[in-house]
């Protein structure tokens, strides 16, 4: 993995246990998409994220794009507690 997506994937499971030693029942990340991702290929890093997010006992419940967030758009993760 690269050195944007390690840092992108440590920063989120960081935020994720930070919110689920605070006792939080939901965890709501933006992850910020790039020029080059679309749909139709896989998005570099948004699965190393929502991995190191689940490791911290988060499941993922809802995601969404949101194009109007940028100049690229993102996708906001939405997580419940397990």
């Amino acid at each position: 993995m690269g050195i944007i997506k390690d840092v992108k994937r440590d920063s989120a499971a960081k935020d994720a246990a930070r919110g689920r030693a605070e006792g939080r029942s939901v965890f709501l990340y933006k992850y910020m998409v790039g020029l080059s991702s679309s749909f139709s290929e896989p998005i570099g890093g948004a699965a190393e994220v929502i991995e190191g997010i689940e490791a911290q006992g988060w499941g993922l419940y809802q995601m969404a794009y949101d194009s109007a967030q940028g100049r690229h758009g993102c996708i906001l993760l939405l997580f419940r507690a397990r």
